[in-house]
């Protein structure tokens, strides 16, 4: 329901909004009935990326916090949130309402860390369940990311439409947001994931 509407916040038409429903393949379902932190996270994210869509950065920090106190790797999105949120401000108070952002985030998400830290210390950082190469980590994310999840047809045909997508999204972005943050934000987003 939030990238729906966060897709239409952003001047999508409700017929390619509909295409936010592709978010419910059989992995993120059986994942959202389990008590593991990706679904949990990711919705927290969403809910960010709405947030700053509507230029709530407070909000918008405390919901990126949320999910990083559900999964550390969510502190990745400060990057391309907060350079959303620095577009779409007016340009007087773009550093406040990036600093109440990050401050935010920052915070909700050191303080979900705190009884983990003050049992363990930060040797929390350093567990791993199994060492395995960085090439085929690299790879296992890739195929996760791909086929693992849509199967070979699935990912080939998302990957076109997300190209047509997102060509087609560029040309009705709302005034206030230049397709070149939103598509430089993305691009961040999806490469700081990969790595």
């Amino acid at each position: 329901m939030l990238f729906f509407a966060t897709l239409r916040k952003l001047g999508l038409s409700r017929r390619d909004g509909v295409l936010a429903t592709i978010a419910f393949v059989p992995v993120i379902y059986i994942n959202s009935t389990v008590s593991l932190d990706y679904v949990w996270a990711l919705g927290f994210l969403i809910g960010s990326l709405y947030t700053v869509v509507l230029g709530r950065p407070a909000l918008a920090g405390i919901a990126l916090g949320a999910a990083i106190g559900c999964r550390l790797t969510s502190g990745a999105m400060i990057v391309p949130l907060c350079l959303l949120l620095v577009e779409t401000a007016p340009k007087g108070i773009r550093i406040p309402r990036a600093a109440v952002f990050a401050f935010s985030a920052i915070l909700v998400g050191a303080v979900s860390y705190l009884p983990v830290l003050l049992s363990y210390g930060p040797e929390f950082l350093r567990f791993g369940d199994e060492l395995i190469s960085a090439s085929l980590r690299t790879r296992l994310v890739l195929y996760g990311m791909t086929v693992g999840v849509w199967g070979g047809a699935g990912t080939a045909a998302l990957m076109v439409l997300f190209v047509v997508f997102l060509i087609l999204s560029l040309l009705r972005l709302p005034a206030g947001l230049s397709a070149r943050i939103f598509v430089v934000s993305c691009i961040i987003a999806i490469v700081l994931y990969v790595l």
